[in-house]
């Protein structure tokens, strides 16, 4: 997602299939993760988001011409997601046993 995100988080509107062929899985997989993300909140669906398709309404989804196929925007919360990466660290850590 963040490769498809400007550089503050915002404005991803791609399509849960080419997330899918990006991430090398199924698109359901996507689906089934994207709702862990908005639960944990590291992702938010987004109210508007900015496009050049002049037919796009520009709000929380995003509209493609291609068989009249709508995606829905989200923002990275990079503060949330901050967050998060120390207590990876942290419990990563954790799990692997010292040598002496």
């Amino acid at each position: 997602m963040a490769k498809h995100a400007r550089n503050d988080g915002t404005n991803i509107y791609a399509a849960k299939q080419t997330l899918g062929d990006e991430m090398g899985v199924d698109r359901k997989t996507v689906y089934r993760n994207m709702d862990v993300l908005v639960v944990t909140g590291l992702v938010i669906e987004a109210q508007t988001h900015t496009c050049r398709n002049e037919f796009c309404p520009k709000a929380d989804r995003h509209y493609t011409e291609h068989g009249n196929h709508w995606t829905q925007a989200y923002n990275i919360d990079l503060v949330a997601l901050q967050n998060v990466t120390p207590l990876l660290k942290k419990s990563r850590s954790q799990s692997v046993p010292e040598v002496a």
